[in-house]
């Protein structure tokens, strides 16, 4: 008898009771039962595909059946319809190209779907508004432990920082689901440290739990959370500059939180970027010095949103960035390597 602990994807043999040969015999039948689950993975592939593309001769040495037809024998609207189809039949696949022919390459679809932890997503979701709303009260200058009138004054950041922090994951979201790709709600990270400067939270993220179809699934749902996230923080800080007070305005209220001369346990200076000067110049906002943004909710929850956009658009591994940038020039190098 084979008994296997399992983790996942991975399975880990633990214990076997019986005689080597009938080890050997029962990884046969298992080997078997493998060989025989692949090729009714090809077999069904091929009669789903039919005539429209052929059955690459290297298929094993890519580890999964791979489908090739030249470009010009094949549009790029009957190539999605092949892959929906596919997926109708809970096959999903991978499609790449090099300079003259498409390759797609069919993988056996995912066994035993996780569920959805949607208990999960909701606590770590009201967790975060709990910490950013501490965070907020406390950038304004309230103890939020003494008092929920305290506690309020957190609202509005954590109501702007969770919206683009929202819109940013509800983008790769929905442009998974439209390409059929199978993605989990957003996991929140709330976070607070009392006595240090930080947001309230680490931030969010999906996870992705099946193949991307194409580089360009890859590039759309890879962009479309960034995009989300910036509009989302433009949006604020036209709020916050067109709400802003002028010059007394802001003195008076920075004022109620710390004098000028003593800032306090916080005396940092956030940095400047384009657009946000641009913003400041374009409502009478220059006044406000970057010292003391922080105070100001919606102003600083979209400069933070800039700053989360901006590094997440850097073309390193597992950031958006890097899937873009992988989906941009994978194609190039692929060509080039046939």
């Amino acid at each position: 008898m084979l008994e296997y602990r399992s983790s996942g994807k991975q399975k880990t043999l633990l214990h076997y009771n019986g005689t080597p040969s009938q080890l050997a015999n029962d990884l046969v039948k298992l080997k078997s039962e493998y060989h025989l689950k692949s090729q009714e993975l090809v077999d069904k592939s091929k009669q789903i595909i039919g005539s429209r593309m052929k059955m690459d001769l290297f298929s094993r040495l890519y580890g999964a059946p791979v489908f090739k037809q030249k470009k010009n024998k094949l549009s790029p609207e009957e190539l999605i319809q092949i892959q929906d189809e596919l997926l109708a039949a809970g096959i999903y696949s991978d499609l790449s190209r090099s300079r003259r022919k498409y390759y797609l390459k069919v993988l056996r679809n995912l066994e035993g779907r996780d569920r959805p932890r949607y208990f999960l997503h909701f606590l770590l979701f009201v967790l975060t508004i709990g910490t950013t709303t501490l965070t907020g009260a406390f950038l304004r200058g309230k103890d939020p432990f003494l008092s929920f009138d305290n506690f309020s004054y957190g609202f509005k950041y954590s109501f702007a920082l969770m919206a683009i922090l929202f819109a940013h994951e509800m983008g790769h979201y929905l442009y998974s689901r439209k390409y059929k790709v199978r993605a989990s709600l957003p996991y929140f990270i709330p976070l607070f440290l009392p006595g240090f400067f930080h947001p309230g939270t680490m931030g969010a993220f999906i996870r992705i739990r099946s193949p991307i179809p194409s580089k360009k699934a890859l590039f759309d749902i890879g962009i479309a959370g960034p995009i989300a996230g910036f509009i989302l923080s433009v949006l604020f800080l036209v709020i916050g500059f067109a709400a802003l007070p002028d010059k007394e305005g802001v003195i008076a209220y920075i004022e109620q939180i710390h004098p000028l001369d003593n800032p306090g346990g916080i005396n940092l200076v956030l940095g400047h970027s384009l657009l946000y000067d641009s913003l400041a110049w374009l409502f009478n906002g220059t006044h406000l010095p970057m010292n003391e943004m922080y105070h100001f909710p919606f102003i600083f929850a979209g400069w933070f949103g800039l700053l989360v956009t901006a590094i997440n658009l850097m073309p390193i591994g597992q950031l958006d960035g890097g899937h873009i940038t992988y989906a941009c020039l994978v194609t190039g190098l692929h060509g080039w390597l046939y």
